[in-house]
């Protein structure tokens, strides 16, 4: 697991370190700054005198990178080191004033921001542009100079690395308001940022690197994964790999298919009778025991032929479909409303059904999430439940539940999602290239493990088949949440090597389940 941060929960991580450890901040500066040292000298290796202009603003990203051109000034002898002063006029920081001093004392050339600057940039004079002109605390929109100097180094060739976070990405959002510095790479200090990790920060970051920055250990693993609770800022959990074989449940020699949970499936209608086989395919893939169909008369012969490990129980009317969904709820470990399920009257019955029904851990998803967004006294049931249930929109889905527009919600998706979840009173995996996972108690998680070639029918399908599942054997939600979408995500990147982003498919996806978890 890695922790993800905000400019919040940085800064008062940054002073616990200077105030209660008592680490100087220069400490911490001078850590940062050969941190990024270190990666330039390793990228610029092969080249032979290389020229390196350093983009300097006037706070402490910018003496971050002061500090870093006097570190390579003793290590690359015969380096062209070239500090570009943003803000001259700029008092600027303490930190920035002492970094800036030492280097005009060493004979670092400083420039500014002139015709002859703008024409060697054009004319691609400099090998590597290191960004320092704003950090993590920047708000807004880049203008004057700062925006200036943006634009004429991303048409530039050579290599570009920033500090952090790139100027013009806001660090605990990853939105950009007009214009941002475009990085190859960026060194980012203590933890990667919110704004490394959500687009469409994330594609300006490049790759990302942590410095690691000194300090007492902090237990922030409780808070963002068992118990919840407020922090001092943004911040979240990104799970990994091996994060699925720590935490599935694990399979006993001495067990049955009753130890491996039952999932009721709530899903098809005529003609959407995929939706359903997708979702049930996947719970069993993912180790489910017992996956029940409650659908349609007309998709019997389909999903027998399809998922002919599933029990059905088929309906013609909405009298049956109610009084089958009151016994076998009684049956299940938990229950998943929606793939397929259709805007009929039928569907809103079952809806508001699941929402008054037993107290199972739920999952209401797809259509059942249309059909939510249309009835505030199905969201009003949805606040007054005692066991949060799971949501599991797409962005469309998400703009209609929170009346918002998708672009709204794309500003600032990880904010959008904890309002979503606190107004809801549940747990809402919002999907989308990288996924974000809220819940009412303040725990956050991102899922960045899948593809571009999951942006395909019936992918979200499989997702709610694999939560479903995990949701049946994990009691805490928010945690089958998240290693569903970890899942999820892993499966589509096997499937992606054997068939391409392009040609991809929600049927590979299925296939790609076993390969992830041969290993778990």
């Amino acid at each position: 697991m890695e922790r993800v941060v905000g400019k919040e929960t940085m800064k008062a991580w940054e002073k616990k370190l200077i105030g209660e450890i008592g680490i100087p901040s220069l400490l911490l500066m001078e850590q940062a700054a050969m941190g990024l040292a270190d990666v330039l000298e390793d990228r610029l290796a092969d080249r032979e005198n290389p020229r390196i202009l350093f983009l300097s603003g006037c706070g402490n990203n910018g003496a971050d990178v002061l500090a870093a051109a006097r570190f390579l000034s003793g290590r690359m002898k015969q380096a062209q080191l070239t500090l570009l002063i943003a803000r001259p006029e700029d008092a600027g920081t303490e930190e920035y004033r002492l970094q800036r001093k030492i280097d005009q004392n060493l004979g670092i050339s400083e420039v500014l921001f002139t015709e002859e600057v703008k024409e060697k940039i054009r004319n691609g004079y400099y090998d590597c542009y290191v960004d320092g002109l704003a950090g993590i605390g920047f708000g807004g929109a880049l203008s004057g100079d700062s925006l200036d100097i943006v634009r004429e180094v991303n048409r530039a060739p050579g290599i570009k690395i920033a500090a952090d976070i790139p100027t013009g990405v806001l660090s605990s959002s990853g939105a950009v308001k007009g214009e941002a510095f475009r990085a190859d790479e960026t060194v980012t200090f203590g933890f990667r940022k919110l704004g490394n990790c959500l687009y469409p920060g994330r594609n300006y970051s490049g790759m990302v690197m942590v410095v690691p920055l000194s300090g007492g250990k902090e237990d922030f693993f409780g808070k963002l994964w068992m118990t919840g609770g407020k922090s001092a800022g943004r911040e979240a959990l990104v799970l990994e790999p091996q994060d699925l074989k720590r935490f599935l449940p694990v399979r006993r020699e001495w067990s049955n298919k009753g130890s491996y949970g039952k999932v009721l499936l709530v899903a098809g209608s005529k003609d959407m009778a995929g939706a359903a086989a997708f979702a049930a395919r996947a719970a069993l893939l993912a180790g489910c025991g017992l996956v029940r169909i409650l659908t349609p008369e007309v998709n019997r012969v389909a999903l027998h032929t399809l998922v002919p490990e599933a029990v059905l129980s088929v309906y013609e009317k909405e009298e049956e479909a109610l009084q089958l969904l009151s016994e076998q709820s009684k049956w299940a470990d938990a229950l998943i409303i929606g793939p397929g399920l259709g805007l009929s009257d039928t569907a809103k019955a079952l809806l508001k059904a699941t929402l008054t029904g037993p107290k199972l851990p739920l999952l209401i998803d797809g259509d059942a999430l249309t059909l939510l967004s249309r009835d505030p006294a199905c969201m009003k049931l949805l606040r007054d439940r005692d066991m949060p249930a799971l949501l599991t929109p797409h962005l469309g889905e998400m703009s209609r539940l929170a009346g918002k527009t998708v672009e709204a919600l794309q500003d600032d998706l990880f904010g959008e999602a904890g309002l979503l979840s606190e107004s809801l009173n549940a747990i809402c995996l919002c999907k989308d290239a990288v996924s974000v996972l809220a819940a009412p108690d303040g725990r956050r998680v991102l899922n960045e493990s899948g593809c571009n070639g999951m942006a395909t029918a019936g992918a979200g399908d499989v997702l709610a088949g694999l939560t479903g599942a995990l949701m049946a054997l994990i009691p805490d939600i928010f945690q089958a949440a998240a290693l569903a979408a970890l899942l999820h995500g892993l499966a589509g990147r096997q499937a992606a090597l054997l068939k391409g982003n392009r040609s991809m498919t929600a049927v590979d996806i299925l296939e790609g389940i076993p390969e992830v978890l041969k290993t778990c």
